[in-house]
């Protein structure tokens, strides 16, 4: 037997021969399932639907909307709230003017709660 003739990185032409008929096969293979697959009416086409993300977006949305809201209703409440105060305080005044004797008496009281609580 003859040594079989070799080609530059040293694999004999029939080697070389069915690597390359192994390659074409291959290749009709995938074109044949390509056009079976486009046949089918199947587009390889990926849809990724990000619905968790949307929710939270509507969630969040919705919370911030209702404490705008709680906001927006307590600012009327607040002012209420101030103008009471101013009055409490004005007919304090009006107590402290008439009565001074009283105003001494609040102070000494306000003095020992602060004594007592470490202030």
């Amino acid at each position: 037997m003859e040594p079989a003739a070799k080609d530059a990185a040293g694999e004999s032409p029939d080697a070389v021969q069915d690597v390359v008929n192994r390659v074409k096969q291959a290749v009709a293979r995938v074109e044949k399932l390509a056009d079976v697959n486009n046949a089918s009416g199947n587009q390889n086409v990926t849809t990724v639907q990000n619905s968790d993300s949307k929710t939270a977006v509507w969630i969040m949305l919705v919370a911030s909307a209702l404490v705008l809201g709680m906001n927006l209703a307590q600012m009327g409440q607040i002012s209420d709230l101030k103008t009471q105060v101013r009055r409490l305080e004005d007919y304090q005044n009006t107590t402290f003017m008439l009565v001074p004797e009283l105003r001494k008496q609040v102070d000494e009281r306000l003095k020992a709660n602060k004594q007592k609580v470490g202030n």
